[in-house]
């Protein structure tokens, strides 16, 4: 939620580049795809500038608290890596792009998991490598005819098909090392950046045409499953729940009295 001050009527520009809103002196709301905004007239002494520079400030005061925090667990545990891109929702795939070609550089692998904010089953998925012997290859439950966007979060300006090849639809896909050495690390300089980093593998990918391994275990929405690979949009309370039914019982989603 924006709180947005004027003195008066008429428009206000360069607090949302690009538009100029007009504000009565009655409160309003706008609506977009991704978000929710309310204009709203406060007295003569709250200006455009001191919000501005509150939020501005506010915002560089949690961002150097959470960068010390994680400074703190990556000595303490030694397995975070640090790229150097500006954390912001459009830089994701910079970022996925710089760890890739980092990863590459310096670690011995055949293959490759990537998730987030998910539970994982890591003894399954490691099974799941053996069974099929992934080469040129990428084990994923993907989206498939996906239409491109072009307003709200998920905006996507420059590629002008109207739908996305295939992508991993979110908790995470296992590929083959050679399809991160050769497309991802020796071609990063030239692999163009869009919006969202499983858009932008699949459309990396699309140009070599990997093998696509569906798998239904990897799920697009937070719906806990037995024989579940991997469960997004997991926050670190659920995580922590899910591990504790897992370790107890062999069922993240839910242990039964009889088998606490």
């Amino acid at each position: 939620m924006f709180l947005v001050s004027h003195t008066g009527s008429g428009p206000v520009p360069g607090l949302f580049p690009g538009f100029d809103y007009t504000l009565s002196r009655e409160p309003m709301q706008f609506v977009a795809e991704a978000f929710v905004f309310e204009a709203h007239v406060e007295n003569e002494t709250d200006t455009e500038s001191s919000i501005s520079d509150a939020v501005e400030h506010q915002w560089i005061k949690t961002q150097e608290e959470e960068d010390m925090l994680l400074q703190e667990e990556a000595l303490k545990y030694g397995d975070i890596l640090m790229v150097d891109v500006v954390y912001v929702y459009r830089n994701i795939p910079a970022k996925l792009k710089a760890a890739y070609k980092w990863i590459s550089s310096h670690v011995y692998f055949e293959h490759l998991l990537k998730t987030d904010d998910c539970f994982v089953n890591i003894k399954q998925i490691l099974e799941g490598i053996d069974t099929y012997q992934l080469k040129n290859q990428t084990r994923v439950c993907f989206r498939t005819h996906w239409g491109v966007e072009k307003f709200g979060k998920w905006a996507e300006m420059d590629y002008t098909a109207l739908a996305y090849p295939a992508f991993a639809c979110g908790s995470g896909y296992v590929t083959s090392a050679s399809l991160i050495h050769w497309r991802i690390a020796n071609n990063s300089d030239s692999l163009k950046l869009y919006q969202g980093e499983d858009v932008c593998m699949g459309i990396w990918m699309s140009a070599i045409g990997p093998t696509l391994l569906k798998d239904s275990r990897w799920q697009c929405f937070a719906t806990c499953s037995l024989d579940m690979l991997a469960l997004p949009e997991q926050d670190p309370e659920s995580l922590l729940k899910l591990w504790v039914n897992f370790q107890r019982c062999g069922n993240p989603c839910l242990c039964e009295k009889e088998d606490l």
